[in-house]
C-alpha cells in the first residue's frame, strides 16, 4: 500500500497544509471510518464542545474511490456530534468522492473557525479558502448550482454543501454532496458553526493503482457476480425499487414505525411500498440516477406531482425516508413524502431524525402536551400532509417555536415540552431510531443499544436475516 496525501484546513488561520499518510496507518485504519476515527482520536482534545474551534471534521475516502471497482464511491463525514456529544460519522455516495480523489487526495481534516463565511476551493494543486458571504443562507440546491456555474471551465466540478438549517445550528442536519446526503448526528452543524459552506472539487488526475491488470480482474468477477444477483441484477427488486422494495416486508414483520413507533403496522403500507412508488412517480423504475460503476443502480427519480414544489425532480424517497417521513408521522401520500424528501435534501436536514421528531411532535400534540400556540398555529396531527411539509420547512429554516422544535432533535425537545414526554421520544444516545422497530426486530435493537453512534441502521444491518429471510 502507498502512501496518500490528506489536507489539513484551519479555518481560524486561513492557513492549508498537506499531510503524508504512512502506509502503514493506512493499512492498520482502513477505509474513510478508519482513518477518520485515528484522526479524530489524536487530534481532539477531550471533553470539548462538539462547538468549539477544537473541534474537527474528518472527511476520508477509502481505498477503492477513484478506481474500477464496482460501487466503491461513499466516503465518511465524521466529527463529535453537537446532537449526541460523542463520536458521528455519515455517508454519501455520488461523484464526489471520485473527483477528490483525482485531485490527488485521500482526505480533509477542518478545525478552527473561520471570520466569515467560507469555502474551500481546490483543483489538482491549487488549494484555496475563498469567501462564501453571497452564497451563505443559499439552499443547498442553489448553492451547488452557483458553484458550479462560477467555477465550471474544462471539466466539471463537484461541490459538497450545507445547508440552512446547518447555518443557523440546528442539530439534525446533513452534508450534501452532488444531491447525496452524508447524515447522520449534525455534523454540517459543526461545519455551520465553522462558517465552512461548502467544498468545490476538480481534478485531472488518474487514481495510482499498484496493479490495474489484476484489479481490473477482480472488478470484472465481482461486477458479474453482482450481475448475476436475483436482487441486484437487471430484473432484481432492489434494482427496481431500491431500498424501498423492503417496505411491504417490513410492515409485515411488524417493524414499520408507524405514527411515532406506537405500533409497527401501517394500515396504508400498499400505499406507500416501492411497487407503488415505481409504478407511479418513478414510472415503472425507468427514471434513475445511478452512482459511477454501480450495477444495482437502486436511486430512483421522482417528479413532485403537485403542490407548491410540482414539477421539481428529485432523487428518492428510498425506504428510511418513506418510512419516517410517511408511517411514522401517518402520511399515506407519495406525492407528499416525495415533496418531504426533497425539503430536506434542500434545506439539509437529516430526513430521519426529522421524520421521527416531527412524529414526536404530532404525539405529543395529540395527547394534549403542546397545543397550536407551540407549533406556530399549525395543525399537527399524525396524517396532516400540510402539517408535515410546514414542519419541515419551518425546521429548514429554524423559524419559530415549531422550527426550533424540530431543530433542535427528538431529545432535547422531549427535555423541553416534559410532561412525560421523553418516555416516547425513540432515540439512543441522543440520536433519532431509524425506520425498524426493535420490538420486532431485537438483533436491530441490540445494533441501536451498542452502535458507536446512537440508534444506527448500517452496522450491522440484522434485520434482513432476522425478518426478511
Amino acid at each position: 500500500m502507498r502512501s496518500e496525501t490528506i489536507l489539513k484546513v484551519d479555518l481560524t488561520k486561513g492557513s492549508i497544509s498537506k499531510e503524508t499518510v504512512d502506509p502503514a496507518i493506512l493499512r492498520n485504519y482502513m477505509g474513510g471510518k478508519g482513518l477518520a476515527a485515528y484522526y479524530l482520536f489524536n487530534e481532539i482534545p477531550p471533553r470539548v464542545p462538539a462547538f468549539s474551534a477544537e473541534n474537527k471534521v474528518a472527511i476520508m475516502c477509502g481505498p477503492l474511490i477513484g478506481t474500477v471497482a464496482p460501487s466503491s464511491v461513499k466516503f465518511c463525514v465524521a466529527t463529535k456530534s453537537p446532537l449526541t456529544g460523542g463520536w458521528t460519522d455519515g455517508y454519501a455516495s455520488g461523484t464526489w468522492a471520485d473527483m477528490l480523489r483525482a485531485a490527488g487526495y485521500y482526505g480533509i481534516i477542518i478545525g478552527g473557525i473561520a471570520e466569515k463565511p467560507t469555502y474551500l476551493y481546490i483543483e489538482d494543486d491549487k488549494v484555496e479558502l475563498r469567501d462564501a458571504s453571497d452564497i451563505w443562507g443559499a439552499n443547498t440546491y442553489e448553492t451547488i448550482r452557483l458553484l458550479k456555474e462560477r467555477h465550471r471551465s474544462d471539466i466539471e466540478p463537484t461541490v459538497w454543501t450545507i445547508g440552512p438549517a446547518a447555518e443557523k445550528l440546528g442539530l439534525r442536519t446533513t452534508v450534501i454532496a452532488e444531491y447525496r446526503a452524508a447524515g447522520r448526528g449534525g455534523a454540517a452543524s459543526v461545519l455551520g458553526f465553522k462558517k465552512l459552506k461548502a467544498i468545490v472539487v476538480k481534478g485531472h488526475k488518474e487514481v495510482p493503482v499498484a496493479n490495474r491488470e489484476k484489479l481490473e480482474e477482480a472488478a470484472r468477477a465481482a461486477r458479474e457476480k453482482l450481475i448475476k444477483n436475483p436482487i441486484t441484477g437487471a430484473k432484481g427488486r432492489h434494482q427496481q425499487m431500491g431500498t424501498s422494495n423492503i417496505v411491504l416486508g417490513v410492515n409485515a414483520a411488524g417493524a414499520l414505525p408507524t405514527r411515532n413507533f406506537q405500533t409497527g403496522v401501517f394500515e396504508y403500507a400498499d400505499e406507500i411500498s416501492g411497487e407503488s412508488f415505481r409504478d407511479t412517480l418513478w414510472m415503472g423504475g425507468q427514471r434513475r440516477r445511478p452512482c459511477p460503476r454501480c450495477i444495482n443502480q437502486c436511486t430512483h427519480v421522482a417528479i413532485i406531482e403537485s403542490g407548491k414544489w410540482a414539477g421539481i425532480v428529485d432523487e428518492g424517497p428510498d425506504y428510511e425516508n418513506i418510512t419516517m417521513l410517511g408511517s411514522n408521522c401517518g402520511i399515506a401520500d407519495k406525492n407528499t413524502i416525495a415533496t418531504a424528501e426533497f425539503l430536506c435534501d434542500l434545506y439539509g436536514l437529516e430526513g430521519i431524525s426529522a421524520g421521527n421528531t416531527i412524529g414526536f411532535l404530532m404525539e405529543c400534540f395529540e395527547k394534549g402536551l403542546i397545543t397550536k400556540e407551540d407549533t406556530d398555529g399549525v395543525n399537527l396531527k399524525f396524517g396532516n400532509e400540510d402539517a408535515l411539509i410546514e414542519a419541515l420547512v419551518r425546521g429548514g429554516t429554524v423559524t419559530g417555536k415549531l422550527g426550533k422544535l424540530v431543530a433542535m432533535g427528538v431529545r432535547r425537545a422531549a427535555d423541553m415540552i416534559g410532561q412525560g414526554s421523553q418516555k416516547f421520544a425513540m432515540h439512543v444516545k441522543g440520536l433519532e431510531m431509524p425506520a425498524y422497530d426493535p420490538r420486532a426486530a431485537f438483533g436491530m435493537g441490540l445494533c441501536y443499544a451498542r452502535s458507536d453512534r446512537g440508534a444506527c441502521h448500517l452496522r450491522p444491518w440484522t434485520f434482513g436475516a432476522e425478518c426478511l429471510g
